[in-house]
């Protein structure tokens, strides 16, 4: 009697247990998919609107093409300091550059002299004179202890590239994002590239 009671009331327990925990997983999974998708959208529209900017500052700059020779255009946004409206405050841009072919343009925000950060710009610029556009990789800026996007966009003019726009984002914004998705240790939440 002691053996038909307890059996089936064993194998009866084991089982709803089992059911229990997979349903309690399937409860966890959907709001942890729903926040990483939602992290994923707003990391994609943030470098959009980034790469938008750097585009918008570029094309500008090809609607101004029959003003004059690109290198007496960059002297004058230097001396008028025309890109400090792009950087600090509320903008996301640290340093904002306008390089022509010979490597020399302006530029407006925080000087970059971080060793990792020099070798993207370069990139940047050898990219944009060969006409193509670049959104580097994700590299944490030391000197300001945030996650930092090297961008770079092509300038034409007169169908051929006269200079190249480079922009150093920050990703602190992001960075904060995730770290309040994580709601104060309650997940772990992150965000790599490739």
């Amino acid at each position: 009697l002691f053996g038909l009671g307890v059996v089936p009331l064993v194998g009866t327990a084991y089982r709803l247990v089992s059911r229990s925990r997979e349903i309690l997983e399937i409860d966890q999974q959907a709001p942890q998919l729903d926040k990483s998708r939602s992290l994923s959208q707003q990391v994609a529209v943030y470098v959009g609107n980034l790469r938008d900017q750097i585009d918008t500052i570029a094309r500008t700059l090809e609607v101004e093409a029959a003003v004059g020779p690109f290198k007496d255009r960059l002297a004058r946004i230097r001396d008028a300091k025309a890109l400090e409206r792009y950087v600090g405050g509320s903008s996301a841009f640290n340093s904002i550059s306008i390089v022509d072919a010979s490597g020399s343009g302006a530029t407006s925000g925080i000087q970059l002299n971080e060793p990792s950060i020099e070798p993207l710009l370069q990139e940047g610029v050898v990219r944009g004179l060969q006409g193509r556009p670049m959104v580097s990789h994700p590299i944490f800026w030391r000197t300001l202890q945030e996650p930092v996007l090297v961008l770079a966009q092509p300038v034409r003019a007169e169908e051929r590239v006269v200079g190249v726009v480079l922009g150093v984002a920050s990703l602190g914004q992001l960075w904060n994002m995730t770290r309040e998705m994580g709601q104060g240790g309650l997940f772990e939440v992150y965000v790599v590239d490739g």
